[in-house]
């Protein structure tokens, strides 16, 4: 178990956010890395609709990493205008299973 929240735990704030699956996890498979700019971007449902979500992982630093709310972490939701550019940084395969889920097909 890490001492910092993993990606796939942020679930703040629960009454807007649910998370579907986190497509990049940055440095978060190579913990000894320490990258402070380390980030992660995920999918997930803001309020019933599907979007994607970008955060700053967490590091000795920034203990619950960025954004966080109250000393929660949370996501911060990608602008549709931005999701296009954001996408093209990931993998094919996390390519597509987020146009799926975004209705980008």
């Amino acid at each position: 178990m890490s001492e910092y929240p993993l990606p796939d735990d942020v679930d703040s704030p629960r009454q807007h956010w649910a998370l579907i699956r986190v497509l990049f996890r940055g440095d978060q498979n190579e913990p000894e890395s320490h990258d402070p700019y380390s980030y992660s971007v995920a999918v997930g449902m803001w309020d019933g609709k599907p979007c994607l979500a970008v955060r700053w992982n967490a590091n000795e630093g920034l203990k619950a990493g960025s954004p966080q709310s109250r000393g929660l972490p949370t996501w911060f939701i990608i602008p549709e205008g931005l999701q296009d550019g954001v996408l093209a940084t990931l993998t094919k395969d996390a390519q597509d299973f987020a146009k799926g889920i975004l209705g980008k097909n």
